[in-house]
């Protein structure tokens, strides 16, 4: 338990100082910004297909992976659909920061998108933890590589809003520290016999995390991307084979 709560409290530290960096930095922070969401979107694919998922069927039987998988695919497509954008980073090129969040009411709805991200990651880091070592190393490398880049776009977001600085550095604050929750409740559900249900929760995250993937893969062909597509095709090409030559040299 103490290292899961350690393991989220480091993600969520890192989605605020990106949070920071977004706040004062402002636009500034824009195009680098696409090529570290590109970088990050190849290792989350890497280790979702590498790791997460193959540990998840180890324990599950087809019907139960799919179904899991699909589920958690389909939770964060409904929120991202007819909520709000539920990673900013991901969906960065299809976000017009003038506009997003021009009515204050739309942070509630961010709050709600992304808080549904953030719990399950932290409940993702959680579920490894029940099931391996090296599933819990897998997840919370998927998670922490995301949360800076996520905390800059959250904090570009706010800052749109015409949040003054402070408010929008506690909003994202807030909306990130429910990562911790999410690493509780996936303890909670790690302390269950057997490994079944934990492996339906780290299917479900993995579904996730594919949505977030083809989300952040989808804005390289949005008008509204200021990073060459090639370079950001080749950015996640590449940082998708390290990760898988990474996993491979470990499982040798």
């Amino acid at each position: 338990m103490t290292r899961t709560l350690l393991a989220s409290v480091l993600a969520t530290v890192l989605a605020v100082v990106g949070s920071a960096l977004g706040v004062h930095f402002g636009k500034a922070l824009r195009t680098r910004l696409e090529l570290l969401v590109h970088l990050a979107t190849g290792v989350l694919l890497g280790i979702t297909a590498f790791d997460i998922l193959p540990e998840a069927k180890a324990v599950l039987s087809w019907p139960a992976f799919l179904a899991s998988g699909f589920g958690g695919y389909l939770l964060l497509w409904v929120m991202g659909r007819f909520v709000f954008y539920v990673c900013p980073s991901c969906a960065i090129a299809h976000i017009d920061e003038s506009t997003a969040l021009a009515k204050r009411s739309s942070i509630v709805l961010l709050a709600a998108a992304l808080g549904t991200h953030c719990l399950l990651d932290g409940i993702a880091i959680a579920a490894g933890n029940g099931l391996s070592s090296r599933a819990e190393t897998g997840a919370l490398l998927a998670v922490a590589l995301h949360k800076l880049p996520e905390g800059i776009a959250l904090g570009l977001l706010l800052m749109s809003a015409k949040c003054r600085r402070s408010t929008a550095f506690l909003v994202a604050l807030a909306i990130e520290s429910i990562t911790i929750l999410g690493a509780v409740v996936g303890a909670t559900v790690s302390k269950t016999p057997g490994q079944t249900l934990i492996g339906v929760v780290f299917a479900i995250v993995g579904g996730g995390f594919i949505y977030l993937v083809y989300n952040a893969f989808g804005g390289i062909f949005d008008h509204k991307i200021r990073l060459p597509r090639a370079l950001g095709i080749g950015a996640e090409v590449l940082s998708f084979l390290v990760t898988g030559l990474l996993f491979w040299m470990s499982g040798r």
